[in-house]
């Protein structure tokens, strides 16, 4: 019997129960007893035949194959993202020294305030930079007038000092020159002459190769008699030495004029102003007035108060209303809102998927921001448990006055990002020695199926090779599903 029929039957023996109705309690049916037996046998088939029911669908569900819950890969966008924790950071700092010696009158804001361009930070007492900058303008008049009096006292003195110099300078260059010329012109002579003199010789020594009386002992003879000539009246010699006498002459009167402008010289030291005196005297003139000058641009500068240079957060200040404050201290630090960073650590391991520009998502107090990777630092370091990490600066794209200096922010960079690409969620793939795997159902059968995974997030991985959209993957594999095992797939 199959088990249509037996639920066939079931359900028409149900249905006959259902239509039994129980007889009224009359006197004429009291008298007829058979009909109450006939009524127990009949409910007693009926439970034997759900008995006989049960036993068979339990023998068939027990052969059936098992089933299991699949689902079908998705193709999609898998992101993969490194999550860093830091400290916002200011990129731009200013610390403002104090320009002059001064009072300050009033101070308008204190650590942890957000300033804008322009705005007056504190004031010196105004009194008192007008008589600083009286007094610097005299002292700078006074400086003016020593140095011009010592320079008209130096010219009435320094005038045959000064074209002594002058003429010492070019008379040097001259003498040189002329005592070169004349060296020169010398050795020409002196290269000329020995030449000539070689020769002799060499013809002196030919004359031996050949007998007295013979054409070529005549010949050797008189080219002999020649050059011995020339060694006393050659043309080219004398007038070289012509021209060494009167570049002598030139040299000699050089000389004379070189020692009697030297004369001039030691006789103008004597009343003029040396010129390491002169230059020690103008040094300390142009110093003071730089001085002075600077010292009176200050004073012009911080009148009407000190102003920020740009947007930011006071983060130090060290001056007080009624306090003195020296020129060139430190009185306060201004940090810029507009070019921030997060600067976080990230692992040996991480660094591996970090590199320049990649995008980030920064989380500041609550509020969302735009970032990228702008710095990564050459040098690890160990934190304070004794791990090596490296530096790293996340710039913010789009900060706000919502940002807050020091504060703790998170991080979370896109390392890698693949679009239309099949992902499946990481609860489907399994890992053993030899790999990633996934459980598939092919044609019936439960198959272990290796894949080749590429970028992994919280969620989901890509999965590079190994199975396609239309694979079948186990969702969960019950313990007591193997492979190789028949089973029935139902979609999740």
């Amino acid at each position: 019997m199959s088990t249509d029929n037996i639920l066939a039957t079931g359900e028409d023996i149900t249905a006959e129960i259902n239509n039994i109705k129980t007889p009224a309690k009359t006197k004429k049916n009291k008298d007829k007893k058979p009909n109450k037996w006939l009524k127990w046998v009949i409910i007693g088939g009926i439970a034997a035949l759900i008995v006989i029911y049960i036993a068979i669908s339990s023998a068939i569900a027990k052969s059936a194959p098992p089933i299991v819950m699949v689902a079908n890969p998705e193709k999609g966008t898998v992101k993969q993202t490194i999550d860093l924790s830091g400290t916002v950071k200011s990129l731009d700092k200013k610390t403002y020294f104090s320009l002059v010696d001064g009072t300050v009158a009033e101070v308008n804001f204190m650590v942890g305030d957000s300033v804008k361009k322009g705005d007056v930070l504190f004031k010196y007492d105004e009194e008192k930079l007008e008589k600083s900058v009286t007094l610097a303008e005299l002292k700078k008049d006074a400086a003016e007038g020593s140095y011009n009096n010592s320079i008209q006292s130096n010219n009435k003195t320094g005038s045959k000092l000064s074209e002594a110099l002058t003429n010492l300078s070019i008379l040097d260059e001259q003498v040189e020159f002329a005592q070169n010329y004349v060296d020169d012109l010398q050795k020409k002579i002196d290269d000329k002459k020995a030449s000539l003199s070689y020769e002799g010789a060499m013809l002196q020594v030919s004359l031996l190769d050949y007998y007295p009386g013979s054409e070529e002992y005549t010949e050797l003879q008189k080219r002999i008699q020649e050059n011995s000539y020339e060694q006393q009246y050659n043309s080219q010699v004398r007038e070289m030495q012509d021209e060494l006498t009167e570049a002598t002459r030139i040299l000699n009167d050089l000389k004379t004029h070189q020692t009697e402008m030297k004369s001039q010289k030691t006789g103008a030291q004597d009343t003029a102003m040396t010129s390491g005196a002169k230059a020690e005297l103008e040094a300390n003139h142009e110093s003071t007035v730089i001085e002075l000058e600077e010292n009176l641009e200050n004073l012009g500068e911080v009148q009407g108060g000190v102003t920020a240079d740009f947007d930011g957060v006071i983060t130090q200040l060290n001056v007080n209303e009624g306090g003195l404050v020296a020129k060139n201290a430190d009185v306060l630090t201004i940090e810029s809102l507009e070019n921030v960073v997060v600067e976080a650590y990230v692992t040996k391991i991480d660094l591996e998927n970090i590199s320049m520009g990649q995008k980030a998502t920064i989380t500041v107090n609550g509020k969302t921001y735009e970032g990228e990777i702008s710095h990564i630092n050459k040098m690890a370091e160990k934190n304070q448990s004794g791990s090596t990490v490296v530096a790293t600066q996340i710039k913010i794209l789009n900060p706000d006055d919502g940002l807050v200096l020091g504060l703790e922010a998170k991080a979370s960079v896109l390392v890698g990002e693949k679009n239309d690409v099949i992902r499946v969620s990481n609860d489907k793939i399994n890992y053993d020695v030899d790999g990633a795997f996934v459980y598939v159902v092919n044609e019936g059968t439960v198959e272990k199926r290796r894949i080749e995974v590429g970028l992994v997030n919280d969620m989901d991985s890509e999965i590079v090779s190994g199975i396609g959209t239309e694979d079948q993957i186990l969702t969960i594999k019950p313990d007591d599903v193997e492979e190789g095992m028949a089973v029935t797939a139902v979609p999740e």
